[in-house]
């Protein structure tokens, strides 16, 4: 690896020669007229031409008085290399032009002399002085070559680059033509580098835009960010507005101008007023390199609100009721409409108390003021136990039913308020229950012998059972639909393993309980709402299917199946 060790001459001169040139888009030619040397290798240790420093990469570059030029001999096998110490920086873009000619012994139409150019962050020095050596290929991003074939000095222009990167060296080289076996030389008169765009390397300020929600008080972070590491930053001057300009820097109304040595500064805005646009001014070097903006945008949107707090109240009881993530300028007012409980308020907090009442609804409400709206909430409040006449009872079969035909589903609506656990009865004790009779919904029978039975059930809540619930089911003569077999005194046919699952069924008749064996046709799958949620048909008659439910919520589903005659229904609980 060869280091340059100029003298401080040298350095300042080329300083001065190339400054101006970078500043003004324009370009630094190296004129090798007005040098001499008497050196066989004229830049085996450092040299300077017009400012710039040279050094031989490979073989042996010599002077040529008589043609005023950098002589650059070829074999069919070697090469001529030297570099020219240029700073090359990331995002400009150039252009080399090289002034030469060449010959070549023997002379060869078609196959002219080589000439190269390469840009590179390294250059190993060659002192020798025994002519052409092996110049091989490179892997430098930027580089090309261009046949020379001219009898006098003419301007060879490469094509323009984008610099990925800063660069130390441009590297010429004379290489012979692939394949041939003559030998010759490149006369290199004058080089140019011209830059031809500068990709100024900018700072970033970030978030460049911020929606500022009327009623918000969040803190805002503003940050200039370097990503091409621009060096001697010396302070940020943040223009954020003659007061009052909306904003609260360290707790007190931001002044208009912020200055920081770091390259960040956080702000609240004032509440329910629309904050000033920011800006900051990056100095380095103790002047203004530029300029960077932030624009602020108002808006009335907010995100739902809910009032929160207990779902029910027990008689003797009482609880408290607030609003969440409030605006930072509302105002609240409470109100109660049942008039069964007493109310107490102070801002954004309602507190109710429940004296005796047990079966009713108390009907909290609240209106709360922000940014020149009103916006209205409401909860209802279950006091006591629940009343009977907020359940409703439904089923999937019309009345009257058939006996020993289905195995129906009974539905209790879900009330509000928050529930512990259901239980079901037939009155008479005539009817079946199958499984679990404690959620909300079952399975059950109507039998043969018994003409009627009334279905009932009761919820209990924090504060105990309620009354119960009935619904009054009888059965017809139903003699003209055939009674299914597998249903006939016998334990459900129908398997689900696993159940729970969570991402995969499989549903098969239970063969061990059936005389016959059945393929499924059609499955519905229903929560227990009695809400469809997957419907699926099979053409082929396979008595076992796969059934994907990863798309299912947790919870209860009932699950029908329909064998081509008859329905079946089973329940699956999703996990």
């Amino acid at each position: 690896m060869f280091t340059f060790k100029p003298k401080l001459g040298m350095l300042l001169g080329a300083a001065l020669a190339l400054t101006s040139s970078y500043n003004s888009y324009s370009q630094t030619i190296i004129d090798y007229s007005t040098f001499s040397s008497a050196e066989c290798n004229v830049f085996s240790s450092s040299v300077s031409v017009g400012g710039v420093d040279h050094i031989t990469a490979a073989g042996q570059p010599r002077y040529d008085a008589a043609n005023q030029s950098i002589d650059l001999d070829y074999t069919y096998d070697a090469g001529t290399e030297y570099a020219i110490k240029y700073p090359f920086k990331k995002g400009y873009s150039y252009q080399i032009i090289v002034n030469a000619w060449s010959v070549q012994s023997p002379p060869r139409v078609g196959s002219p002399a080589m000439l190269r150019y390469r840009v590179s962050n390294s250059s190993s020095g060659s002192p020798f002085c025994t002519g052409p050596t092996f110049v091989g290929l490179t892997a430098d991003v930027h580089q090309s070559q261009m046949g020379v074939n001219d009898l006098f000095f003419n301007d060879h222009m490469f094509s323009s680059f984008n610099s990925t990167s800063d660069f130390n060296y441009l590297l010429l080289a004379a290489l012979p033509n692939i394949g041939r076996t003559n030998t010759g030389t490149i006369f290199i008169r004058k080089v140019t580098i011209k830059i031809i765009a500068i990709d100024r390397p900018e700072f970033q300020l970030t978030p460049s835009s911020v929606d500022v929600m009327c009623g918000a008080q969040p803190n805002y972070t503003f940050t200039v960010n370097n990503p091409r590491g621009i060096s001697g930053v010396t302070s940020y001057v943040w223009n954020v507005g003659t007061m009052p300009n909306g904003w609260i820097y360290g707790g007190v109304a931001a002044p208009a101008t912020i200055t920081t040595a770091t390259n960040s500064l956080s702000l609240k805005s004032v509440c329910g007023v629309t904050p000033k646009n920011i800006s900051v001014a990056v100095y380095v070097g103790g002047s203004v390199y530029n300029t960077y903006s932030s624009v602020v945008n108002s808006t009335s949107s907010w995100p739902s609100l809910t009032i929160t707090g207990d779902d029910e109240i027990c008689p003797g009881s009482s609880a408290t009721y607030t609003i969440p993530n409030l605006p930072c300028d509302a105002s609240v007012t409470w109100s109660e409409s049942s008039g069964l409980v007493s109310i107490s308020t102070t801002g954004n907090t309602a507190t109710l108390n429940n004296s005796l009442a047990s079966g009713k609804v108390a009907k909290l409400k609240a209106v709360f003021t922000s940014c020149g709206k009103n916006t209205y909430l409401s909860k209802d409040i279950t006091l006591g136990v629940l009343n009977q006449d907020s359940l409703f009872i439904n089923f999937w079969e019309t009345l009257p039913l058939c006996p020993l035909r289905y195995v129906t589903m009974a539905i209790v609506n879900q009330p509000f308020g928050g529930f512990l656990e259901y239980k079901w009865s037939f009155e008479r004790g005539y009817w079946t229950i199958y499984g679990d009779d404690t959620r909300n919904l079952i399975f059950f029978r109507p039998n043969v012998k018994y003409v009627a039975d009334i279905l009932q059930v009761k919820i209990k809540n924090k504060c105990g059972w309620s009354d119960k619930q009935s619904l009054y089911l009888y059965v017809k003569n139903c003699t003209s639909i055939p009674i299914d077999p597998i249903l006939d005194d016998r334990p459900l046919a129908l398997l689900l393993s696993p159940n729970p699952a969570n991402k995969e069924v499989k549903l098969s008749f239970n063969k061990e309980n059936s005389d016959n064996l059945f393929s499924i046709k059609e499955v519905e799958i229903m929560n227990g709402f009695g809400i469809l949620k997957k419907e699926l048909v099979f053409d082929k008659n396979e008595t076992m299917q796969s059934i994907d439910i990863s798309d299912l919520s947790s919870g209860l589903y009932i699950v029908k199946v329909f064998d081509g005659q008859f329905w079946r229904i089973t329940q699956l609980v999703v996990e």
